[in-house]
């Protein structure tokens, strides 16, 4: 297993790793110190099946409920389904889906469809999430990763205080 550290505060691939070994149980402890340390793990080519993305997950820590807005694709309603073109479907038919995101009514155009689909919004929100991209586009599609501890670094003094007495 080759391990290489992004050159950004955040950020490790990992490569050389068949997907028995990911799965087999040894690495979760090398999986869990690398997510802690550097707060995204990038494995290209494992495309894992439900069952593994979830024994994936819990080699790294506890997995929660699922999403309490979205739906799940799996029997356990762990595992939430990021499919852009059934959302602007879905927006396009008028489904009630979108209520959840735009609670406070108002317009939103099918080019501002709800992006956000961890679930940081939550009293204790997991620690880590897992994403497995299946179908990747040519253009678009694009996944950014921010270090909030980093970014949390430059605020003004008066609002990082604001921010620590929450």
């Amino acid at each position: 297993m080759q391990i290489c550290n992004t050159e950004n505060t955040i950020g490790t691939y990992i490569s050389d790793v068949s997907k028995d070994e990911l799965l087999n149980g040894s690495l979760g402890v090398v999986l869990k110190k690398l997510v802690t340390e550097r707060g995204v793990i990038f494995i290209r080519g494992l495309h894992l099946s439900i069952d593994e993305h979830i024994l994936l997950a819990s080699l790294i820590g506890p997995v929660d409920d699922g999403h309490p807005i979205m739906g799940s694709i799996d029997e356990n309603k762990i595992v939430l389904e990021i499919n852009y073109t059934k959302l602007r479907e879905a927006y396009e038919s008028g489904d009630s889906i979108f209520a959840a995101y735009n609670p406070g009514g108002g317009r939103r155009s099918k080019d501002n469809l709800p992006w956000h689909s961890d679930i940081t919004f939550l009293r204790n929100p997991p620690r880590f999430s897992v994403l497995n991209a299946i179908h990747i586009p040519q253009s678009g599609g694009d996944t950014l990763w921010a270090d909030q501890i980093e970014a949390f670094k430059y605020l003004p003094y008066d609002t990082s205080r604001l921010i620590e007495k929450m």
